[in-house]
């Protein structure tokens, strides 16, 4: 069979090509590449037989297709006129805008897109189109309606700027709660998750709307705090789980080949989003590369708290740096210089982003950097110490760092105003910033062995002394059941919320308390 002849058997899914300008021919009275596929598609549209088509097609294609059986000539006209899968096609008929059109010899290629606005959700759509030249004027090679790519997927009336966003519920109605009792966490919501991997990133929606949940293949964004499934992608989610811009509409993370996409949440929650599947949108944002290319290592890290700029760790042959850029790809701030930079935080008002090496070797430094200037403004850190992800106290006076000595994992308190180190936690595996500026919400570990009061239990420590506080059983274990193990935890920028992911017997469950309210 011939390979044309395949290709309309099976109708194609064309990728993408990017295409360089090009002028179209002016010496020839035949119609350009542009204006004959479009009297195609015309042509195409109010055609009742293969044959209503045919001075559209190369020479070749045709007298193969009169070589068929009658039979088959009209099967095949089934197939590119009314094609079984026409429903999936995305296909924006000729309601389309040619971007560019590169012509070579007697080839060319017709870059296209197009939108289409469903239930208020304006898609974006690509496809690339391939003619060639005949004596009689320009041919399309391949007949069958072809499925547009998604290049990007947001809301018809556009994205809301952080300077124009309202607050969401809890943003900034709730007061510091400084815990000392744990029926001060009231649970609001429970969850079983879809994902089969236990889920070990949590990110919160500054706003206080949304809470996105994954592992390192898959994202699911619910709702707070009832936890209404909104929506769920896969997605490469490693290190830190994406990072949602202050107004909540836009998740930045990073793809398999660590290049950096954007998920519009709010897009993708519409009722005709598809499940289990992301539509993400590149952005145009910048990476060190070595000599041969490649990206080294290229981290989408954190949003700032209030505007329109995420920091970015960047790694390369000749430098390290964090940073600054917007959501449209534009640098914001200058570059700061910095020694394999990889987990970052800002301070709750983000004047201050504290950043430390990714490899976590002993006696690196966590640093905190005044924005936007980066000038240093601390520098701690000990030899007997790796210092692991930074993060700060919810008044911005306390700098935390989860590390250990390689042996155990503690968290160290550092206070800002000083440097001086004001406790370590020891035997701690996950920890968050409490409600109040000096506390922290941490999980025990327990080794290899999964134990009741250790992987199943939230303590709250005062970093001031080192003291436990209070302990929470977020997980009790159930009965007839094993001891739960909790994988992430995470407390809400307006410290109104804690959350936490455990597996209950082979299930992932996602819990969400109120912090001061107590049990009714």
């Amino acid at each position: 069979m011939p390979k044309w002849l395949g290709i309309l058997v099976q109708i194609s899914s064309v990728v993408l090509i990017a295409a360089g300008c090009a002028a179209l021919e002016t010496g020839s009275t035949r119609a350009g590449p542009e204006a004959t596929y479009r009297d195609f598609l015309d042509t195409r549209a109010a055609a009742e037989t293969v044959q209503d088509i045919f001075p559209y097609l190369p020479a070749e294609q045709i007298s193969e297709l009169n070589a068929l059986p009658a039979e088959t000539l009209e099967m095949m006209g089934r197939a590119v006129l009314n094609p079984p899968n026409a429903d999936r096609l995305r296909t924006p008929g000729s309601d389309f805008t040619v971007e560019s059109v590169t012509i070579d010899g007697v080839e060319a290629k017709l870059s296209l897109s197009a939108s289409l606005v469903e239930n208020g959700i304006r898609t974006e759509l690509s496809e690339t189109v391939e003619m060639i030249q005949e004596e009689d004027g320009w041919k399309v090679t391949d007949p069958t309606p072809g499925s547009w790519r998604v290049t990007g997927r947001l809301p018809e009336t556009g994205l809301p700027s952080p300077a124009s966003m309202e607050p969401g519920p809890g943003a900034a109605d709730w007061p510091a709660v400084t815990v000392t009792d744990a029926s001060q966490f009231k649970l609001v919501a429970e969850l079983v998750l879809a994902a089969r991997r236990a889920p070990n990133k949590l990110r919160w929606d500054p706003n206080g709307q949304y809470l996105a949940v994954g592992d390192n293949a898959m994202l699911e964004v619910y709702g707070v705090p009832d936890l209404d499934p909104l929506w769920n992608g896969r997605v490469s989610t490693s290190f830190d789980g994406g990072t949602i811009r202050p107004d909540g509409q836009l998740l930045v993370t990073k793809d398999s080949y660590r290049d950096p996409i954007a998920a519009y949440l709010m897009a993708n929650a519409a009722e005709d989003a598809p499940e289990e599947e992301g539509f993400f949108q590149s952005l145009g944002l910048p990476a060190e590369r070595d000599s041969t290319g490649e990206v080294v290592r290229f981290e989408v890290e954190k949003y700032h708290p209030t505007e329109d700029v995420v920091a970015i760790a960047i790694s390369g042959e000749t430098a390290d740096a964090i940073a600054f850029h917007s959501s449209d790809g534009s640098q914001v701030a200058p570059d700061i210089s910095a020694t394999q930079p990889g987990w970052m935080a800002w301070s709750p008002d983000g004047a201050m982003l504290a950043w430390a090496s990714s490899f976590g070797d002993m006696g690196k430094d966590l640093v905190v950097s005044a924005y936007p200037s980066g000038e240093t403004l601390l520098t701690v850190g000990a030899p007997e110490i790796a210092p692991g992800r930074p993060f700060f106290g919810s008044d911005g006076e306390i700098l935390f760092g989860l590390g250990g000595n390689g042996e155990n994992n503690a968290v160290f308190a550092w206070e800002i105003g000083t440097g001086n180190l004001l406790s370590a936690l020891p035997a701690v595996r996950f920890a968050a910033p409490g409600s109040s500026g000096r506390q922290v919400y941490s999980v025990r570990t327990g080794g290899m062995v999964v134990e009741a009061g250790l992987n199943d239990t939230v303590v709250i420590f005062d970093a001031s002394t080192g003291e436990e506080v209070t302990a929470l059983t977020a997980f009790p274990k159930p009965e007839d059941g094993f001891t739960s193990q909790i994988s992430a935890i995470g407390v809400s920028p307006n410290g109104r919320y804690l959350a936490a992911v455990a597996e209950v017997d082979r299930e992932n469950v996602l819990k969400i308390w109120e912090i001061g309210a107590a049990e009714e």
